[in-house]
């Protein structure tokens, strides 16, 4: 089995997302602007040819994603929350015996990890893995989950949320000030 990596630091910047204002509100005002949208469901070049049955099928999963969760609102709100504080979004995608599509469910994407092997070559292979509680508790094939990231990079599975950035910029300011209040203070004498 694979390497599974994960995201670093989830408590802190959830605690960041839920008691700092600032970033609430940021966070708020983008997931509200996302949630509340209209979208359709069609193909990226409108003169392609497609299937409206399939389309509207699609477009009711979206507006009827699960029992809990019965709004789009509803469905997609922890799951934009999760990439704006974490960058990984993740969604479950539940099939009958026939492989049809039933319902999608969000999934706390601080407890999802991905593998860091995973090529596609083999469909049976799993890709992302959970562990709600340190232990591997499920695995999906990639046809079966998804994990978005706002900001993906080439040399990681895994993306950088905005407050890895935040959280960077802030050490950085602070050990440089402390770097300098030592200079200071540890001057030698002329």
């Amino acid at each position: 089995q694979g390497k599974h990596a994960q995201k670093l630091n989830v408590e802190v910047f959830r605690n960041w997302a839920k008691h700092s204002p600032w970033v609430r509100s940021a966070i708020n005002l983008r997931k509200s602007q996302i949630a509340d949208a209209t979208f359709e469901i069609g193909p990226a070049d409108i003169n392609q040819k497609y299937s409206k049955r399939l389309a509207r099928e699609i477009k009711d999963l979206f507006d009827h994603p699960n029992n809990k969760d019965r709004s789009f609102r509803a469905f997609i709100s922890p799951v934009i929350d999760d990439i704006l504080t974490l960058d990984a979004g993740t969604i479950e995608a539940e099939e009958n015996m026939m492989g049809n599509l039933l319902a999608l469910h969000n999934v706390d994407g601080g407890k999802v990890r991905v593998s860091t092997t995973w090529e596609g070559n083999n469909p049976r292979e799993p890709r992302y893995f959970w562990y709600p509680d340190g232990q591997q508790r499920a695995s999906w094939k990639n046809d079966e989950f998804a994990y978005m990231m706002m900001n993906p990079v080439s040399y990681s599975v895994i993306g950088i949320s905005p407050l890895e950035t935040l959280k960077l910029t802030i050490d950085a300011e602070l050990n440089a000030t402390d770097y300098n209040r030592r200079q200071v203070s540890s001057a030698p004498p002329e």
